[in-house]
């Protein structure tokens, strides 16, 4: 029989990246895409959701970003 742990929803192994994204995409995100515009629908993503996802990466410890042409694309 499988042992289950039940965990609080709180701790994650991010260190509370998903709080600074839910403030980011409450604060910042309408500030970006009413600066920058809305993006056709057939793109899929608005930019405050692009300029998020990428300093996800700075928020979390990295240091660079790979084949960032291929994402703003």
């Amino acid at each position: 029989m499988a042992n289950i742990n039940i965990k609080s929803e709180k701790i994650t192994p991010f260190g509370g990246i998903f709080h600074v994204r839910e403030h980011f995409s409450r604060f910042a995100g309408p500030v970006i895409d009413k600066v920058l515009g809305i993006r056709c629908t057939s793109f899929g993503y608005q930019y405050s959701e692009i300029v998020g996802s990428l300093s996800s990466v700075y928020f979390c410890g990295g240091d660079c970003v790979e084949d960032v042409t291929s994402h703003l694309m």
